[in-house]
C-alpha cells in the first residue's frame, strides 16, 4: 500500500499507517493496532474513528473485543469527488461574494493587491479578467501589441469584449491592417459601433513599447511583451482612480491638438466583427 499516495488524497501519515497495516492485519483490535503503529492507545482510537468516517475502516462489534476492518481504498477516491464538489461550490460563493469583501478591504485600507502573470497563457488570464469584471476599460495600444498576437489572434481577443457588453476606450496608432483581398471589410467607423469602442487617435511612433496599460473598475493591467512575456494586476481604486485620469487629461490633449479631426487617416478598414457575420 503506497501511504505517500494515501496522504497526498488527504490522509494524514498515521491516518496513512493505521490504514496500510489494518489492511494487513484485519480484523485488529485497537490496542493491538496502536502496538503495530507505535501509537497510544488514546491517539489509535481517534485514527480508527478518522477512517471510520471515511469510510476506510468499519467496527465489528460482533465478537466480545472490539474489532476493526479494513475498508475498500475506493471509498476515498468517492470521498475525493465529493470534497472537489463541495469546493467547487464553495469557490463559486467565494467568486460571488468577492466584490463586497474588496470594497470592505480598500475602504479600511489603501494597501493594494499584486498579482504576476509570464507567458502568453499568463497574458490571457489578464484578459480573461478583464472580461470576468465586465466593467468598461481604457487601455493603450501599441501597435508591437497587434503584432505578437497577429492580426486573427487580435481579432479573436478584441470580439470578446462587446459579446459581454463591455465598453472600452483605446489609444490606438492609425497604422493600417494587413487585410486579405477576399476578406470581409467593414469602415473603421462602422466597426467601433459594433465593437462598443472608442479611440483616441495616435502616431505608431507614440507607442514604441510592446507594453499595454489598461485600467478597469479598481484594477490596473500591466502587459509587457518585451524579451519576456510578463503582465500583473494591481488591485487599487486609488492608483486605478490615477491612472485613469492621466488616460482622460492625455485623451483632451490629444484630441485638441490641430489637424486632430483628419484622424484615421491610414486605418480606414478593418475585419468585419463577429457579430456582423451571424
Amino acid at each position: 500500500m503506497n501511504e505517500s499516495i494515501l496522504q497526498e488524497a488527504g490522509l494524514t501519515a498515521t491516518e496513512a499507517r493505521a490504514y496500510t497495516i489494518l489492511v494487513k492485519n484485519s480484523p485488529c483490535s485497537p490496542p493491538a493496532l496502536a502496538d503495530l503503529i507505535d501509537e497510544s492507545r488514546t491517539n489509535t482510537y481517534k485514527v480508527l474513528e478518522s477512517l471510520e468516517e471515511k469510510e476506510l475502516a468499519w467496527r465489528d462489534d460482533s465478537q466480545k473485543k472490539l474489532r476493526y476492518w479494513a475498508g475498500n481504498p475506493s471509498a476515498l477516491l468517492e470521498s475525493l469527488k465529493k470534497k472537489r464538489e463541495q469546493l467547487s461550490v464553495t469557490k463559486k460563493r467565494f467568486q460571488d461574494a468577492l466584490p463586497t469583501m474588496l470594497d470592505e478591504f480598500f475602504a479600511q485600507s489603501s494597501q493594494p493587491s499584486i498579482r504576476y502573470f509570464n507567458g502568453a497563457d499568463g497574458v490571457k488570464q489578464i484578459y480573461q479578467d478583464q472580461l470576468n469584471d465586465a466593467k468598461p476599460i481604457a487601455f493603450t495600444m501599441p501597435f508591437g501589441i497587434r503584432n505578437f498576437y497577429g492580426e486573427q489572434g487580435m481579432h479573436e481577443i478584441r470580439n470578446k469584449f462587446p459579446a459581454r457588453g463591455i465598453e472600452r476606450h483605446v489609444f490606438y496608432p492609425d497604422v493600417a491592417h494587413a487585410l486579405q483581398p477576399d476578406e470581409p471589410t467593414i469602415s473603421i467607423e462602422e466597426s467601433d459601433k459594433l465593437m462598443l469602442l472608442q479611440r483616441t487617435w495616435v502616431e505608431n511612433s507614440d507607442l514604441k513599447e510592446p507594453v499595454e496599460w489598461g485600467v478597469y473598475g479598481n484594477k490596473v493591467s500591466i502587459i509587457s511583451l518585451g524579451s519576456e512575456i510578463v503582465g500583473m494586476i494591481i488591485e487599487s481604486p486609488q492608483i486605478a482612480a490615477s491612472l485613469r485620469e492621466i488616460l482622460d487629461l492625455l485623451d483632451r490633449k490629444i484630441r485638441a491638438e490641430p489637424g486632430y479631426n483628419e484622424y484615421p487617416k491610414k486605418l480606414l478598414r478593418t475585419k468585419l466583427p463577429e457579430s456582423s457575420k451571424k
